[in-house]
């Protein structure tokens, strides 16, 4: 007598289809070498006005440079700052401080540019898991770095450099590493990110599955370190003053809302095209325009997509709903760069269903998202902002230096946007 099999549960059959092993790099290295550095000049390149080379962005000057110009690295590293902890940034701007003070702007800048560029081509490498064709690997990879929204925040800072990362920590956690030394990485770059923004809390259930589902030291590793980086968050906030003040939201509607008006419209049409929400009327045809063309992608992708082709981009979108509401929730307010690892998981949920087409209607539905997608990055390609308008890191570095002859032992040094500011010790300024 034979014994039947015991069936497989379905969660678990689901998660081994979602969790799926990486295979050789779809390019050679020196070609990915070389989409580093290209990359890192056009993040560069996007900046107008006074450019990223002779500016500092708030935080970057403000909090982590001028922290990681007095002594104590270790304590500095450690140390919480609007009630997480923030170690890739803080690690940068120790290496930024081992530079004369003059090239801060350009040192930041770069580290912010080239690691944003590194991170673009990790989602090309790693997503070949998911997305065969090269056309939707360089879809879901590109925006990395061309992101068509959150220019004002995003572009070259460190400070902001935990946005991509949780897209990359996504990706992370749904491919399994052909080899041991892809599994490190990937789980050395998951505590980092997890040990620089708290809100990688919403892979926690992602990241129970692949432990529950997967196989060998490659199914339990990412999770182990997404939990150690997060363990890390804790208890720094158990042990020094990381409160953090807040103005919840809650309100159902309202959240509901920016959905509605915010995520899905900057996800389709980015920032340039979906405009101003005070500029009602050419606000409100954008957001419906964005939502003709998501909803034409929904439902050509349920008629025509099979049913186990849709689970990775289901749970794209899930995902970028839960982390563009999580942080909005927590701090009251709907700002651009919320947006930005939602939006990246929706264009890679979109590049999913689109870019297996089963018949020639549903092919040319993917050429024109795919010239969509183009024309949208294209047109927010440089766009003006806050930073564009210095002041220029380079003239006030001089200014700096003629104070300090007079000075007690440190000086302002004003960045942008207004009102921020660096605290300069002279002794850095007379390298």
């Amino acid at each position: 007598m034979t014994l039947a099999a015991t069936p497989r549960p379905a969660w678990r059959s689901g998660g081994q289809q979602l969790f799926r092993q990486g295979g050789a790099s779809p390019a050679p290295v020196w070609l990915l070498v070389l989409a580093v550095l290209a990359g890192t000049g056009i993040s560069l390149a996007r900046q107008p006005g006074a450019g990223a080379l002779d500016t500092v962005w708030a935080e970057d000057g403000t909090i982590f440079l001028t922290d990681a110009w007095q002594p104590g690295f270790w304590d500095e590293l450690w140390s919480p700052y609007a009630g997480y902890l923030h170690v890739a940034p803080r690690a940068l701007a120790e290496l930024a401080a081992l530079f004369p003070a003059s090239w801060a702007a350009a040192v930041l800048a770069t580290e912010a540019a080239a690691l944003t560029a590194g991170m673009a081509v990790v989602v090309f490498v790693v997503s070949a898991a998911h997305l065969p064709g090269t056309v939707q690997r360089v879809v879901a990879s590109a925006p990395v770095v061309l992101l068509h929204l959150g220019q004002g925040d995003l572009l070259n800072a460190i400070a902001n450099l935990h946005w991509p990362a949780l897209y990359v920590t996504f990706w992370l956690l749904v491919t399994t590493p052909a080899t041991r030394w892809g599994t490190g990485l990937s789980a050395g770059f998951v505590a980092v990110t997890a040990a620089s923004d708290i809100l990688v809390m919403a892979y926690l259930p992602l990241a129970a599955l692949r432990a529950l589902t997967g196989r060998g030291a490659a199914r339990w590793l990412p999770t182990g370190a997404l939990l150690v980086g997060l363990a890390t968050q804790l208890l720094v906030r158990l042990v020094t003053d990381a409160s953090r003040g807040l103005d919840p939201e809650l309100n159902p509607v309202r959240l509901a809302g920016a959905v509605v008006a915010r995520l899905v419209p900057l996800a389709v049409l980015g920032e340039r095209f979906t405009g101003d929400p005070r500029a009602e009327a050419d606000f409100l045809v954008a957001a419906a325009a964005a939502w003709l063309v998501a909803l034409v992608v929904l439902v050509a992708s349920v008629r025509t997509a099979a049913r186990r082709d849709l689970l990775f981009p289901l749970v794209a979108a899930a995902h970028a709903l839960v982390l563009y509401l999580l942080p909005s929730m927590l701090a009251g307010v709907f700002t651009p760069r919320y947006a930005a690892a939602p939006a990246m998981l929706l264009i890679s949920a979109a590049a999913a269903v689109l870019g297996r087409p089963s018949s020639g209607r549903q092919r040319a539905l993917a050429v024109i998202a795919t010239c969509l997608l183009a024309v949208v990055v294209a047109a927010n390609l440089r766009v003006p902002n806050e930073r564009a308008e210095g002041p220029r890191w380079s003239a006030e570095i001089e200014r700096a230096e003629s104070r300090c002859s007079a000075d007690s032992g440190r000086v302002v040094v004003p960045v942008t946007p207004e009102g921020w500011t660096a605290v300069a010790p002279c002794r850095v300024l007379d390298r």
